[in-house]
């Protein structure tokens, strides 16, 4: 299952979050990168999550966070989580774009099962979440310049 949703609505001046989870899948290896257009993000614009299991399943879930920093040098741009897991013969993607901060879909495959397509949800659904996301992302940052420092 991939959900793809803005965590803030993004202002001229104010950067955008975006949040790209992935549940629901077996085994643990997966890869979650994202695309601004047909271009690949680089590494230091998101943070992902390590994978965690399902509480009562046998299967993972994960989490990415995408920072625009600049929201008004990217309008109109799309913004793309592409995940490759070895149990889908698939890229499964979610794609948004900041202007309108509509969803649309990538290509499906006609194997593809409905529920890998993204989901809707504005900020107003994950306004509780987006702190703890952000957080999170922030002590990521941090402890990989912590642990940089120190080697």
């Amino acid at each position: 299952n991939l959900t793809l949703r803005t965590l803030t609505t993004p202002g001229p001046f104010s950067p955008a979050w975006l949040l790209c989870e992935v549940s629901g899948f077996s085994p643990v290896d997966i890869l979650l990168t994202w695309l601004e257009g047909q271009q690949e993000v680089e590494p230091s614009q998101f943070a992902t999550a390590h994978t965690t299991a399902q509480s009562g399943h046998a299967s993972f879930h994960t989490w990415s966070v995408l920072h625009v920093s600049s929201p008004l040098d990217h309008v109109g741009s799309t913004y793309t989580c592409v995940v490759s897991h070895e149990a889908s013969r698939t890229l499964l993607n979610g794609s948004c774009s900041l202007d309108t901060g509509g969803e649309s879909h990538g290509p499906r495959a006609p194997s593809e099962r409905p529920e890998h397509r993204a989901g809707s949800g504005g900020a107003e659904d994950a306004s509780p979440l987006w702190l703890t996301f952000l957080a999170l992302f922030l002590a990521t940052v941090v402890y990989s310049g912590f642990v940089t420092f120190i080697k």
